[in-house]
């Protein structure tokens, strides 16, 4: 997800296809693509997905390209870059993003929280295939010694972390812009003021409601 661009994802995708398509071919004249034969559906896999976050991205060559249009436009009053209020854009990014001043910034926090989002997902999906397994072998250890404390780290802590990506996006901070919690900040700060926000910082209007929850997953996994 952090790698999606159209074009380097197209490639790497056909790269793989070629892998796969000559595999056998490769495999018996030993030349040097023979070695990356044992990875050719991974390399396929992982081009497809980069080319279908590139497109969410609108990224080609780091480039944006304009398919359907923009929901921005200049004023008719001044030349302020105003958005169409009635306009949704077809899929994923509208390219005026490529224009804006903070468009490095905003490109990058979605990249990254999406790629948290799903990362841990993913890795809360494995330790639950682990939990599985230690059922149907009956071990008994590995699942209450390893499985549920593990289980019990990942959601209390990277799992609030999605949960509190979630509930930023959702909210609208456009009222006052300060108030939007940075957080990086208020996961540093449940951990080191047992529980409580930054000032200022909250992710609904109920502070304490935040510090207790925050202060029960603390004790729950400490």
């Amino acid at each position: 997800m952090m790698f999606g661009d159209l074009g380097h994802g197209t490639i790497l995708f056909f790269f793989g296809l070629y892998l796969i398509i000559f595999d056998s071919k490769n495999r018996q004249e030993k030349n040097a693509l023979s070695i990356l034969s044992p990875g050719r559906y991974l390399f396929t896999m992982m081009g497809f997905f980069a080319a279908f976050c590139g497109l969410i991205y609108n990224e080609i060559f780091a480039f944006s390209i304009n398919f359907f249009g923009s929901c921005y436009g200049l004023s008719p009053n001044s030349n302020e870059t105003v958005r169409n209020q009635d306009c949704t854009y077809a899929f994923g990014l509208d390219p005026a993003w490529n224009r804006a001043e903070q468009e490095i910034a905003f490109n990058n926090s979605l990249k990254m929280k999406l790629s948290v989002i799903f990362g841990v997902v993913q890795m809360s999906f494995g330790v639950i295939l682990k939990g599985i397994n230690s059922i149907y072998f009956k071990k008994k250890e590995d699942f209450f010694f390893e499985f549920i404390p593990q289980i019990f780290f990942m959601v209390l802590t990277f799992g609030w972390m999605d949960t509190m990506i979630i509930i930023k996006w959702v909210t609208n901070w456009d009222s006052d812009t300060s108030k939007a919690p940075g957080l990086i900040n208020t996961f540093m700060k449940m951990v080191l003021s047992l529980g409580a926000p930054p000032d200022g910082q909250y992710l609904w209007d109920n502070k304490d409601q935040q510090t207790t929850l925050q202060l029960a997953f603390l004790r729950i996994y400490l």
